[in-house]
């Protein structure tokens, strides 16, 4: 599952719903913060169910970032 840059979240944001909804702790947020500001998009979280990989992307979605699930190459 990805996080994909938009021009109208800051980073504020993003790390608040990382730590909220995705239990990254303050040091992970900020990875994926920074990560999806340079390069686009970053990798944070992988599971088994795809279920509970939509789910949480709808979530996210649903708080206002850009997320999708991504198939395993």
């Amino acid at each position: 599952m990805c996080l994909i840059n938009d021009d109208v979240n800051t980073f504020a944001v993003v790390r608040f719903l990382m730590m909220r909804l995705c239990g990254h702790d303050a040091a992970g947020s900020l990875s994926v913060a920074n990560a999806v500001h340079t390069s686009g998009s970053a990798d944070i979280a992988t599971y088994e169910a795809q279920q509970q990989a939509e789910e949480l992307v709808a979530v996210l979605q649903r708080h206002g970032l850009r997320a999708a699930v991504r198939r395993p190459s």
